[in-house]
């Protein structure tokens, strides 16, 4: 039942967001609406009960924060400092009550141990650097 609930969000249509604005409430996001070869770096956004929908690989970059999210087939890799070409990154930016089904974060360790701490599903796996 979980598969086929999951199958049936994936099948919803994402609501074209605008992603030059900085407020995001209620929305379905693709990768597909944000992504952008030229503006692969997202500044000041914050988003709200939002839900994306992957597959999709979103960075986390400085002062990113996530509150009690929903994971659904995620992916979570622990990077040191870089950068990342050709996925969709974050900063500044907050996530507040958003779903998350197939996306892959490549992430920093002290990001990684927030989403650790303030998940309650309890069962992610973390990739990569050590979250000592």
């Amino acid at each position: 039942m979980a598969k086929a609930a999951l199958a049936r969000k994936r099948a919803e249509k994402s609501t074209r967001i605008n992603p030059l604005q900085d407020d995001f409430n209620k929305e379905v996001i693709a990768v597909a609406d944000i992504f952008s070869y030229f503006h692969q770096h997202l500044f000041n956004k914050s988003f709200r009960a939002c839900r994306f929908t992957g597959p999709m690989v979103m960075a986390f970059g400085n002062n990113v924060s996530v509150h009690n999210p929903t994971m659904s087939d995620c992916n979570f890799i622990v990077v040191g400092d870089g950068y990342l070409k050709g996925v969709v990154a974050f900063s500044n930016t907050t996530f507040h009550n958003c779903e998350f089904d197939s996306v892959t974060f490549v992430i920093p360790p002290n990001l990684a141990r927030q989403i650790r701490d303030d998940t309650s599903s309890g069962s992610i796996e973390f990739l990569g650097l050590p979250l000592t």
